[in-house]
């Protein structure tokens, strides 16, 4: 349904003499992505509000998206088991950070958060096959994934002391990312073997 949509726009924008038919596949993907995105993140936003979780699942992704953008991570292969997959997992995380008992939350995000760094430092950056990276950029992203989950390391170690929910959500997105980041490795692996 989502590809149907985008070709209708990219149609529209051909046909006004918006964009030039090589340029067609560029915005096909933009598209495809911001919409696939939106649908995505509207569908969380609205599991939030609706279990009056908003607060903590903002604090959840400030942890993780940060880390999965620069980092990267694991794919799936239809954005249908992506929808899927990206729901069971904000659900599944929001029933654990709810039933974590309170005396434990800070224990809890502090291991969250060593899991993290050692996830991303051994396994940061991961491509993938419609995207691999230069040598270059490999590095770069290694560094700004490296510096990226130490400065969100202080994040949580300077909110603890002040909101512990907020910070143990913080460190449990760092924690999911850092998963599909070893899954990730693992999965471009196989693929190149």
């Amino acid at each position: 349904m989502i590809e149907k949509w985008v070709h209708w726009i990219v149609q529209v924008l051909l046909q006004e003499n918006i964009i030039v038919e090589q340029e067609k596949e560029v915005y096909v993907y933009c598209f495809q992505t911001m919409l696939f995105q939106s649908i995505v993140y509207g569908t969380i936003i609205i599991l939030a509000i609706s279990s009056g979780t908003l607060l903590k699942t903002v604090a959840y992704y400030l942890g993780f998206l940060p880390i999965r953008y620069t980092a990267g991570g694991m794919h799936t292969s239809s954005h249908k088991s992506c929808f899927v997959l990206s729901i069971a997992v904000y659900l599944i995380s929001m029933v654990i950070l709810v039933l974590i008992p309170e005396a434990y939350k800070q224990f809890f995000g502090a291991g969250c958060t060593i899991c993290a760094i050692l996830m991303v430092f051994w396994a940061a950056p991961v491509d993938h096959k419609n995207h691999v990276f230069s040598p270059e950029s490999k590095v770069r992203y290694k560094r700004q994934s490296r510096l990226l989950v130490s400065g969100m390391a202080m994040v949580f170690i300077i909110m603890a002391m002040y909101e512990i929910e907020f910070s143990t959500a913080i460190a449990f997105g760092l924690f999911c990312a850092g998963c599909s980041l070893v899954i990730g490795k693992f999965e471009r692996r196989y693929e190149q073997c």
